[in-house]
């Protein structure tokens, strides 16, 4: 019993999820070499075919790498700037902490107004 697939239904399985579709073109690469030449796909596509998987697979790999280093640079960024929860080592100041202290003495130095701190900037 084989009922057909209509195409809009097949096409369905195209989606944008990256490790889909490099899946599915594997899939499709396996599948025609393990029929051979009795593959109705052309070599020269699944060629083709293959040699963009490569090429997507290896961007793939660079774009998660990347994503790992933004990543770790955020928190890295985040922890200078003292906004992580846990902050700094004991004895060492954020950029947060030392803002604070700024304001605090240009407060206790007798420019508390607002004007007067709005010139540095608060």
């Amino acid at each position: 019993m084989n009922e057909k697939i209509e195409i809009a239904e097949a096409r369905k399985v195209i989606t944008e999820n990256v490790e889909h579709l490099i899946r599915l073109a594997e899939r499709i690469i396996d599948k025609h070499t393990s029929a051979g030449p009795l593959s109705p796909l052309k070599n020269g596509h699944i060629a083709e075919m293959s040699f963009k998987l490569n090429a997507a697979k290896e961007k793939h790999r660079e774009a998660l790498k990347f994503q790992r280093f933004a990543s770790q640079a955020e928190e890295e960024r985040d922890y200078i700037l003292g906004k992580s929860i846990g902050s700094m080592d004991p004895g060492s100041c954020s950029l947060k902490d030392y803002l604070e202290v700024v304001v605090q003495t240009l407060i206790d130095s007798g420019y508390g107004s607002k004007p007067e701190l709005a010139e540095w900037g608060f």
